[in-house]
């Protein structure tokens, strides 16, 4: 139905200006713009028409997002991590699997020197709810995919992978957790190459 798309294509657009914020703030106002009033009429119209290619936000998502991420800032490892010199955010890597020579592609949240981390908005800051949501929803199998983008496709041996989970409402508590090379990962990359063999 039009209001289950318009939620998500709202969803999506929140999603998209909490990830901006937080990993390319200077690029924000280029990419999303905020209309204040109902998206329609002549007004509305003419504001979409100057803003073509542009994330369109509401006040309500803008202040959300602008929260998240001051939730996020306010986690000094969070903040220590996404401040890092020399990260990068939003590497689109394309590589071939090794095993098939299935074509792969993937696009990295963030990456410094040997760091891998990715943005999740689990909404919660509790360690082992974060667990179970990488666990019920394959986040081990994605990082796992995002690792070998690293050492396939960059060359670069990824030493720590790391979920930030930040939440949407207020209070906007962070957290990160670390996914052990030989422990959650390792899983993902054994379910990652099942999946991989069966393509």
């Amino acid at each position: 139905c039009q209001g289950a798309v318009d939620s998500d294509t709202s969803s999506r657009g929140l999603l998209r200006a909490i990830h901006a914020l937080a990993l390319e703030p200077e690029h924000f106002n280029r990419d999303f713009a905020c209309f204040d009033g109902v998206r329609r009429g002549k007004a509305y119209d003419a504001w979409a028409l100057c803003n073509e290619g542009k994330t369109h936000l509401n006040p309500n998502e803008l202040a959300t997002a602008r929260g998240t991420v001051a939730g996020i800032l306010r986690h000094k490892p969070a903040r220590d991590l996404l401040t890092t010199p020399g990260a990068r955010t939003e590497v689109t890597v394309q590589w071939k699997h090794p095993g098939t020579g299935v074509p792969c592609k993937a696009r990295l949240d963030f990456l410094v020197d040997s760091v891998l981390a990715d943005l999740k908005g689990y909404g919660t800051a509790n360690p082992r709810e974060i667990a179970r949501r990488i666990a019920s929803l394959g986040a081990h199998i994605q990082m796992a995919h995002y690792h070998e983008a690293c050492t396939i496709g960059l060359g670069i041996n990824i030493t720590q992978v790391l979920v930030l989970s930040y939440e949407t409402k207020a209070p906007h508590d962070t957290a990160l957790v670390e996914l052990e090379l030989d422990g959650a990962l390792a899983i993902g990359q054994k379910r990652r190459e099942e999946l991989m063999l069966a393509y």
